[in-house]
């Protein structure tokens, strides 16, 4: 049954666009395809403001893979340290959630 499910999740689409080609043409698919386009670069123009930086730290402490790593004896705390939240980089709405954690 769980094959069947994963199959037609992705037969359907496929079996849709073909449906609709052989019944109107490459119209459709191209007015649906610029749907698409002008659909994310609508939301790229919403949402602009509230687009943060992509960072990718990378951390050259961690162990590779299969290796295991060494035990810091000298380190007494066990707990890592929380993040805090950066109210800057939150939307206007959602700093509300932060207020009360300063």
């Amino acid at each position: 049954m769980f094959v069947n499910t994963n199959l037609e999740t992705l037969g359907t689409p496929i079996a849709m666009m073909i449906f609709l080609y052989t019944q109107y043409g490459p119209r459709i698919a191209w007015i649906m395809e610029g749907g698409v386009i002008l659909l994310t670069v609508s939301l790229w123009v919403i949402f602009y403001r509230r687009m943060v930086p992509l960072k990718i730290t990378t951390d050259t402490e961690s162990p590779r893979k299969g290796e295991e790593k060494e035990e810091d004896s000298s380190n007494e705390s066990h707990t890592e340290p929380q993040a805090i939240p950066r109210l800057d980089l939150l939307p206007d709405d959602l700093k509300f959630i932060f207020a009360s954690s300063k």
